[in-house]
């Protein structure tokens, strides 16, 4: 009983680390392009690579997602309520990315950028855009 228990609290976890992400960076943009940013942080997840292999260790790692960590961004102490329609659409795009319900629309990102930005940061090194969503420009690393 205490695993299966634990199995969902961690999966609540799970999903609200997506949802808030999600929430934070993306509340101005599409359901698609928020749905994507989710899958990017999914994307890190799996890649069990230096961004961390857990979605808090993905979404709370210090200036990967800037409102988060970025000291002056506006979205840093932006925290959403039970009654905002884009947080409750949030919480169900998080919920079916992490069951998987949701199919990936950034064939595999791990970056995205929007404006200001209108190129890719060269810290990313090589990458390819694999989709524009929305003004939310998704991109993987190029293959060696």
């Amino acid at each position: 009983l205490f695993s299966s228990l634990a199995a969902l609290f961690g999966q609540i976890e799970d999903v609200y680390c997506v949802a808030i992400c999600e929430w934070k960076e993306g509340s101005s943009v599409s359901s698609e392009a928020r749905n994507g940013i989710g899958w990017v942080v999914r994307n890190r997840v799996e890649a069990n690579s230096w961004w961390g292999i857990t979605y808090q260790d993905v979404v709370y790692k210090p200036w990967q997602f800037s409102s988060f960590t970025a000291k002056g961004d506006p979205n840093l102490t932006r925290w959403p309520t039970t009654e905002s329609a884009i947080w409750n659409d949030c919480l169900k795009s998080a919920k079916g990315i992490v069951d998987g319900d949701i199919p990936d629309p950034t064939d595999g990102a791990v970056y995205y950028y929007t404006k200001p930005l209108t190129e890719p940061p060269h810290g990313w090194g090589p990458v390819q855009e694999t989709v524009a969503i929305d003004g939310v420009h998704f991109c993987k690393p190029t293959a060696p």
